[in-house]
């Protein structure tokens, strides 16, 4: 089941009901808990879908702007939200497990907004409402989302640095290979359990984006390049030739060990994904990532095992050293894949993906003479200067 970000308050009736009989009033064992929200998927930029383990009505639905610690302006409420509930057929690609508890009496329920070009794509919103069942039991949610992106950039990792030296700090940079918008496109850490939703910026194929994975805070120029200015952005190692963004956190999120993945959207189809593992990886970091890696294998944006022999091996990849990465090597090969409409191959394959640990890490460097492979995917290579 994909994890879902959702604040919620049950709200049940005592242990023991009763009904009316002919006999009179007597206690029944009926179910009494509360219906449990299972699902959230967005199906278009005016329709989300909820699942639910009961079938339920939904009560007093509204979306606000904003987030849950910022909640913004009424968007919708009342008659500019309508309910219908899905028949889950197996070609409506929902969950299996979804598709189970539906004929267990769970239910699927489409939400539609009445104009949908007042959700800006990328934007933050909270849809909340009450999911009530037939025995009075009742589920307070609050669901956040951003606006639906309909014409979704294709991007690929391409380089990791996991070493923070002051005031160089870690970075994730992405390859553009069908240009479109990032708008509403998630990009995760498992190790940290961190998410970063990309804002509405329109790329171009060829393009890098280089996400710096925090700001000092004695340093400035952490600007954020969503306009065609690429030297806007003036603090360490940003990047002439590549669209610098920044996470506004002082905190370290990715290590030497992770399992790092791209989504269209929050929940939404894995565009990407890396799996990496030091040898000494921890058995805390094992328990963070595995259950990713095998949603990123089950999804295809991973080719073969889940498990820590199958990733990429980051020996000589360091929490402190800035002066080695983890590099993509066959960019090229990649875009011309795209060019021919061979997206489904991107994500995963095992000729594309071709990562190669280096030293002389620096943002917007890759080298495409460094392929190789090790098993499967990957071979290291230490030592290759830039």
């Amino acid at each position: 089941m994909l994890r879902l970000f959702v604040w919620m308050m049950s709200v049940s009736i005592f242990s023991v009901s009763c009904k009316m009989t002919a006999e009179g009033i007597i206690a029944t064992t009926e179910d009494v808990g509360a219906p449990v929200l299972l699902e959230f998927s967005q199906d278009s930029a005016e329709c989300v879908s909820l699942s639910f383990t009961e079938k339920v009505e939904l009560l007093n639905l509204e979306v606000r702007s904003g987030n849950l610690s910022t909640m913004g302006d009424l968007i919708f409420s009342g008659e500019q939200i309508s309910v219908t509930e899905k028949v889950l057929k197996q070609q409506d690609g929902v969950s299996g497990e979804t598709e189970q508890l539906a004929e267990e009496g769970g239910s699927l329920l489409q939400v539609v907004f009445s104009d949908s070009h007042v959700l800006e794509a990328g934007h933050g919103y909270m849809l909340s409402g009450v999911a009530q069942d037939f025995q009075g039991n009742s589920l307070l949610f609050q669901v956040p989302f951003h606006g639906f992106n309909q014409n979704v950039a294709g991007v690929v990792f391409s380089e990791v640095r996991s070493g923070y030296s002051k005031p160089k700090v870690e970075y994730i940079e992405l390859y553009v290979h069908t240009g479109g918008d990032m708008a509403g496109i998630v990009l995760s850490a498992a190790n940290k359990d961190f998410e970063y939703v990309f804002p509405s910026l329109e790329v171009a194929a060829g393009e890098y984006l280089v996400l710096h994975m925090r700001s000092l805070e004695q340093e400035s120029g952490h600007v954020d390049e969503l306009d065609g200015n690429l030297n806007a952005s003036t603090a360490s190692d940003s990047c002439e030739n590549a669209r610098d963004l920044w996470v506004p956190l002082t905190g370290k999120i990715v290590g030497n060990s992770d399992v790092l993945v791209l989504r269209e959207r929050t929940n939404g189809k894995m565009l990407d994904a890396l799996l990496y593992a030091h040898p000494e990886i921890s058995e805390t970091i094992k328990k963070k990532t595995l259950p990713v890696a095998q949603l990123a294998v089950d999804s295809g944006a991973w080719q073969g095992s889940a498990e820590i022999d199958g990733w990429a091996f980051s020996d000589g990849l360091t929490n402190s050293s800035t002066t080695r990465s983890l590099s993509r090597q066959n960019i090229a090969q990649i875009q011309q894949a795209a060019e021919n409409g061979l997206c489904h191959h991107i994500a995963g394959g095992e000729v594309i993906l071709d990562f190669v640990l280096y030293n002389g890490g620096e943002p917007g460097n890759l080298f495409i003479n460094l392929r190789s492979k090790h098993g499967a995917s990957f071979m290291i290579l230490c030592g290759h200067n830039s």
